[in-house]
């Protein structure tokens, strides 16, 4: 009787373990090695252990394949197109799988820009379009992508600024020049570096023993052992005082204090303390991976958010990627490895009607606007159709490819028809935060943006910054004021 019991229960335990083994693993892909999303798929690995080969396909955030891997390497996609390599040749494929530019140059830039791509025939480099016809002859010893209609090349061991006709701009008479990053290039003339825009002419010239490309409006750069910040006029907006820095992500930037690292804002505010041993990634959609010691000082890595507030759980074995349109590829160490992730602060959140009346330079207009977490959300386009005709006006563009808005400052908005349009009777919705770029005149803006009825809401206040309108609220009629004729203040 012991003995049929005993086995009852083996069989019992085994039934009951089951499901728990079947979801664990399918928690897991089966690759060796997933990277990070970009517009919507990320490259995984697949390896033969027979033929000791691996070859790099594409997924979707499901962990589906959506292109098989055959390819011995693979970049990220950039406007619906990625590059690949093939038998020791390189093309680009579309998120089909399909060759739009033909496997046969030695290299290949990872995207086009300005509408071309730098590409490389034996050890001469030139760019083609997206037909794979050569716009630009392989003539030069080196070339970088194209940036505001203008590229660098090498030719002879000299630095030359070429357009999108191949006709010389100017010529860099600099030790080293790099690419074009938000209008401006790092140079350097011996062991000085500094900063040309791209007409050639010297935002400041050569002077700080190192500097980083300017992003989100600031450069980084190193006067003796300490890094500071330069924005766009040349100003040493943030003194030199750091170890170490990256550049700037969603508003803030990792600096090294101690051997350790934190966060600090534009204004230079240290927003998080530093404590961190590394930081393993830029700010993505509100997360950034770090490590941290442990009493033995063991590093162990997981997410914190733009507070510092840790998001997940810190683990010797995690490995994690940045999150692109709310997914990320992490690793925890266990069966399979890898993983897909969604980012954790993506939740809806409750947004409520804002019962606030709303005056536009004077005159009452009625907007669908809602308060999430204390503050006033707007729709975009309801804000540019308010302030338009003013000198506050500004366009509202969406780059689907990119998942990007784009706002232009002191340009007339173009209606798309139902701005302005409230539906009545509003209740309360769920907002889900948008994973959207944001763009104002170019440079990518830490704007905060939630998703209601498939329409962008934005924060007032940030939108009355960026485009420096004046807002005020008068407590005893609950009335906000946008008001254009004023500067912005908090």
């Amino acid at each position: 009787m012991k003995k049929a019991l005993s086995l009852w229960l083996s069989i019992a335990l085994i039934v009951i373990m089951l499901p728990v083994a079947s979801v664990q693993a399918a928690k897991y892909l089966p690759y060796d090695m997933v990277g990070d999303f970009s517009e919507g798929l990320a490259w995984y690995v697949s390896y033969d252990e027979e033929s000791d080969v691996e070859r790099f396909g594409f997924l979707n955030t499901s962990g589906k394949v959506v292109i098989a891997a055959k390819y011995d390497w693979v970049g990220g996609f950039h406007d619906g197109l990625a590059a690949f390599e093939l038998n020791g040749k390189m093309g680009m494929i579309d998120k089909t799988g399909k060759e739009i530019i033909k496997p046969v140059y030695d290299v290949i830039d990872e995207q086009f820009m300005d509408g071309l791509l730098a590409v490389a025939q034996g050890e001469k480099w030139g760019y083609i379009n997206k037909e794979g016809k050569f716009v630009i002859e392989a003539t030069y010893d080196g070339a970088t992508r194209f940036g505001n209609g203008i590229a660098l090349v090498v030719v002879n061991d000299g630095y030359s600024i070429i357009d999108t006709t191949g006709k010389q701009a100017f010529e860099a008479d600099y030790d080293e020049v790099f690419e074009f990053t938000e209008g401006y290039s790092v140079v350097a003339s011996g062991e000085k570096w500094g900063f040309i825009d791209t007409t050639g002419k010297e935002l400041v010239a050569p002077k700080y023993a190192e500097a980083y490309s300017f992003q989100e409006g600031l450069a980084p750069v190193r006067t003796g052992n300490l890094w500071g910040f330069i924005d766009q006029t040349g100003n040493e907006v943030i003194k030199p005082q750091y170890e170490d820095v990256y550049e700037f992500s969603e508003g803030l930037a990792a600096v090294m204090k101690n051997g350790l690292w934190g966060f600090i804002d534009k204004s230079g505010k240290e927003v998080i303390k530093p404590k961190y041993a590394e930081v393993l990634s830029e700010f993505k959609e509100g997360l950034v991976l770090v490590s941290k010691y442990d009493k033995e000082e063991t590093p162990m890595q997981g997410y914190i958010d733009a507070t510092g507030k840790e998001v997940t759980k810190f683990d010797y074995d995690f490995d994690g990627g940045s999150f692109n349109g709310g997914y990320a590829a992490v690793s925890d160490g266990g069966f399979g490895t890898y993983y897909i992730m969604k980012n954790p602060l993506l939740a809806p959140v409750s947004a409520k009607p804002t019962a606030s009346k709303v005056m536009v330079n004077g005159k009452a207009v009625s907007f669908e606007a809602y308060n999430i977490g204390g503050s006033n959300y707007f729709k975009l386009r309801d804000l540019a159709l308010a302030v338009n005709g003013t000198d506050k006006n500004f366009e509202v563009g969406f780059d689907k490819a990119k998942n990007a808005v784009n706002l232009l400052a002191n340009k007339a908005y173009t209606p798309v028809g139902g701005e302005l349009v409230a539906s009545g009777g509003q209740t309360g919705k769920s907002a889900a935060p948008s994973v959207s770029k944001i763009y104002v005149d170019g440079v990518q803006a830490p704007l905060k943006a939630y998703n209601i009825g498939g329409n962008n809401y934005f924060k007032l206040r940030d939108i009355a910054k960026a485009f420096n309108i004046g807002i005020t609220f008068d407590a005893s009629t609950s009335t906000i004021g946008i008001d254009t004729s004023l500067s912005y203040t908090e």
